[in-house]
């Protein structure tokens, strides 16, 4: 008795890997959900020195619309020393 048998299914890992175009759909915009939130904590974190600005790149011939955050140019900055002003916190003299 010749028994014959045929394996049709793919390897299991390759099954396993693969995402529906609905589950890919929802975990981009989950992936851009926690995105903007994590920009929007940094602006307010920063008691608004940080904005957000959206600028656009093109590379390999397609047109990326990007948003950055970047520190306003009016703001100083903690522990940045300015021109004229000593680099450490002053501090009296001990008499020994």
């Amino acid at each position: 008795m010749t028994s014959t048998t045929t394996n049709d299914r793919q390897p299991e890992s390759a099954t396993q890997h693969r995402q529906s175009d609905t589950e890919q759909t929802a975990l981009d915009a989950l992936r851009e959900e926690l995105a903007r939130r994590t920009l929007d904590a940094m602006v307010e974190l920063s008691t608004h020195r940080l904005v957000k600005t959206k600028r656009e790149r093109t590379a390999d011939g397609l047109t990326y619309t990007e948003t950055v955050v970047v520190l306003k140019a009016d703001v100083d900055l903690p522990g940045e020393s300015t021109l004229g002003e000593p680099d450490g916190p002053n501090t009296n003299e001990v008499a020994g």
